[in-house]
């Protein structure tokens, strides 16, 4: 099984996006654990590792887009909140998207940068 299977629907059981997006960002602000994710949403180690896959992309978008940030000479305090808020608005519709069928894999991961 995969993880954008399950958020698809193609695979079950189906992994809803906003609870998955919702508890993603807690283990995000380390209120849970990967360990815990993982058993509110059943997954196999296979999927752990790919969910791990993607938080890597994401953590280097964000990264980027803080250097990026700091390069052009915004305050370093708004940095990190600025870019956490980008790469949301660039990941919150890709994982909807996911989920009503108008986006494959590939394309998913071309956009985090894992292609």
């Amino acid at each position: 099984m995969s993880v954008f299977n399950r958020i698809a629907g193609t695979e079950e059981p189906k992994i809803p996006v906003w609870p998955l997006l919702t508890n993603f960002s807690r283990l995000i602000d380390a209120e849970i654990t990967m360990q815990q994710l993982a058993e509110l949403h059943e997954l196999s180690q296979a999927e752990v590792i790919e969910l791990q896959s993607y938080l890597v992309a994401i953590s280097s978008l964000i990264e980027a887009d803080k250097a990026e940030l700091v390069r052009i000479g915004m305050a370093q305090p708004f940095v990190t909140d600025y870019a956490h808020a980008r790469i949301n608005v660039k990941v919150f519709p890709l994982m909807l998207r996911i989920e009503q069928g108008t986006i494959t894999e590939s394309q998913f991961r071309a956009k985090l940068g894992l292609s």
